[in-house]
């Protein structure tokens, strides 16, 4: 079957018309940057810093075939380009001028590997520009690949097995503009138990193929794959609330605690960052306890290690998990909410400019020349 072409067709405008029309292209762009920067709550520790390559491609006079996720009025392909990074299947858009302040924007699931290798997937369409936000030579196998291929909005998207299949996760692009972090395990805290004797290191599926906050875990096959491609860990309390709070949070980099593999009762292990209950130390040791009978967990009642969280501990309190002793002041065992612990692996990677920072260059200055170009 013939695929449906793009609907993108030519305008002619006037000199005239087309200075004012730039002026707004111009106004448009630095709107476009001022709310893209969504305020986060500030890192007490900062972690490394992540490389974000990106890989946009566009052609002028081609538009991409086939039917389209969703069709739009924008003021500019600026406008057009953040409905896509918006869109967790777009993968690439149309754009044509239709007015003097406004244009077809046209979102797609299609992309080409490269500018080059576009035949039956591209058609001519004078007027028409295509412009493709997401790599299509690659199989990701972490959320890092993904924010390095040019995603950039958190939600689930689907990932490669070391054998080839594909597994769904949820994947945290936007939380940290310097990581990329995939949810390995969620459950409603406290009260399920659903976890609290099964150590991170026994393979415990449940609905993994359908990520959610209340009852949720990845095989293990694919948490060892997953750790092979990552940096750093992390457990956050109720994110499918507030977002990434770092009160009641722990991050630690995998080569100093490999949560896969650690099995020992209070042993006192390094972590980048830590908080409980107010008390938060950086780059220190802390005690932890896991093992075949129980998940992985920081006791809090007792000064251990050179982290002492126990002023307003209850006897023998359980943070991060377990929890066969709780306190309602620890965000992830709050029973006055549906509370949630979360367990991460982070890919975060050293490099002089934040993932975030890049796309916004990279964007500015190829969808600007693109501007200058053809409008």
């Amino acid at each position: 079957m013939k695929q449906t072409s793009s609907s993108c067709y030519s305008v002619m405008i006037s000199p005239g018309k087309m200075m004012i029309f730039r002026l707004s292209k111009t106004i448009v762009f630095v709107l476009f940057c001022y709310g893209h920067v969504v305020p986060q709550e500030t890192d007490p520790v900062p972690p490394d810093k992540v490389e974000a390559i990106g890989s946009y491609i566009f052609r002028y006079g081609y538009g991409v075939m086939g039917s389209k996720l969703e069709r739009k009025t924008s003021t500019s392909i600026l406008h057009c380009n953040h409905f896509c990074l918006k869109n967790s299947k777009c993968v690439s858009f149309n754009y044509q001028l239709t007015g003097n302040t406004h244009g077809s924007c046209e979102l797609s699931e299609q992309g080409v590997v490269s500018r080059e290798e576009s035949d039956g997937v591209l058609e001519n369409t004078p007027g028409c520009i295509f412009v493709q936000t997401v790599r299509q030579d690659l199989n990701p196998r972490s959320c890092l690949d993904l924010l390095q291929a040019g995603r950039r909005y958190s939600g689930i998207y689907t990932l490669f097995d070391d054998n080839g299949s594909l597994f769904p996760v949820y994947c945290d692009l936007t939380s940290e503009p310097k990581a990329a972090w995939t949810l390995l395990m969620s459950e409603r805290t406290p009260g399920s138990h659903m976890f609290q004797r099964k150590p991170l290191f026994q393979d415990y599926p449940t609905n993994n193929t359908n990520p959610n906050w209340s009852a949720f875990r990845l095989p293990l096959f694919n948490m060892m794959q997953l750790r092979s491609r990552t940096t750093h860990w992390r457990i956050t309390c109720s994110f499918q609330i507030d977002g990434l709070v770092y009160q009641d949070y722990v991050r630690a980099k995998t080569k100093d605690f490999d949560l896969l593999d650690f099995d020992q009762l209070g042993t006192c292990r390094q972590v980048e960052y830590i908080y409980v209950r107010g008390h938060s130390c950086s780059h220190c040791q802390t005690i932890w306890f896991q093992s075949s009978q129980e998940i992985l967990h920081l006791d809090s009642s007792s000064k251990q290690c050179n982290f002492d969280p126990s002023p307003g501990a209850v006897h023998t309190e359980d943070n991060f998990g377990y929890y066969m002793s709780f306190s309602p002041k620890f965000r992830c065992t709050d029973p006055g909410r549906e509370s949630t612990t979360n367990h991460w692996f982070g890919g975060i990677e050293e490099n002089l400019m934040t993932g975030e920072k890049m796309t916004e260059k990279r964007t500015k200055r190829l969808l600007h020349s693109v501007i200058n170009r053809y409008f």
